[in-house]
């Protein structure tokens, strides 16, 4: 059990968990709540009483799509989005297996994506992806299909504060 957990994640969400008094509005409006293995009201219970290793091993974490419609429906306006946030990086940081592999394997693509050129390329974000997962061909034709549409271009733009992303990113 964490006992520091909880005020790490108020401190980085800048939100105050104990004002939860598990209402479950969070879960009932989640539109991924039913995949999930931990609902978002049990999320936030579970930051409360320290139970980090539960969350680290949780699909919960990953499945989460940041969408902000917990924090919107709840009365006291906890976001459990930016909790799954907090423990992603977490599981980051920890060098820990995500329990959605391919997960951590888009969200480190994404983040180099932005790093490399301020905005994510798709090409150069999706080829980093298919190489961290080895899986080269389950998605082949789809790809084509939206090459050919122009939703992966080739053209390679950089934003010109890219030197301000880049120190944000550190």
């Amino acid at each position: 059990m964490n006992k520091e957990l909880l005020k790490e994640v108020n401190k980085v969400s800048q939100q105050d968990l104990k004002l939860c008094y598990q209402c479950q509005k969070c879960t009932a409006t989640c539109p991924v709540s039913n995949f999930m293995d931990i609902k978002p009201d049990v999320m936030v219970r579970k930051v409360i009483l320290g139970e980090e290793e539960d969350i680290l091993k949780s699909k919960t974490i990953w499945i989460c799509t940041g969408c902000e419609t917990c924090g919107s429906r709840c009365p006291n306006l906890i976001s459990v989005g930016k909790i799954n946030e907090f423990m992603r990086e977490r599981v980051y940081k920890l060098g820990l297996k995500p329990a959605v592999k391919p997960a951590l394997d888009i969200h480190i693509a994404f983040l180099n994506s932005i790093k490399r050129f301020g905005i994510v390329n798709e090409a150069t974000m999706l080829a980093e992806f298919k190489f961290r997962t080895k899986d080269f061909f389950s998605d082949l034709g789809l790809g084509l299909k939206m090459f050919l549409k122009g939703k992966i271009p080739l053209k390679i733009h950089k934003i010109k504060a890219l030197d301000e992303i880049r120190k944000i990113m550190r």
